[in-house]
């Protein structure tokens, strides 16, 4: 990856996934709510948004995962991330 925004957008793509499956097994929603995401691009910052304010963009959807530390399968709740970047950056982060 040559291009500073794809760098950028991988590390947002880890980074909110990371957070959203975090918050969503997290076992008390008042800790949800100090949940705060940034987005930037090209080191501007674009847009911060809260755990709710995410969770209003799209439904969180079901990922089955096989935690090989562990042994056995989980079941994590995250948001798509596709339909957060629209949100955010717009359609335009898909040329990309």
């Amino acid at each position: 990856m040559s291009s500073p925004f794809l760098r950028a957008l991988l590390y947002i793509l880890l980074v909110l996934g990371s957070l959203l499956i975090n918050a969503f097994s997290l076992a008390s929603t008042s800790a949800q709510s100090h949940i705060d995401v940034e987005f930037e691009n090209e080191g501007r910052n674009i847009e911060k948004l809260s755990f709710d304010q995410l969770a209003a963009i799209t439904p969180a959807v079901s990922l089955k995962v096989f935690e090989i530390h562990e042994n056995r399968e989980r079941i994590y709740r995250a948001l798509p991330a596709r339909s957060v970047f629209d949100k955010v950056f717009g359609k335009d982060w898909r040329k990309a």
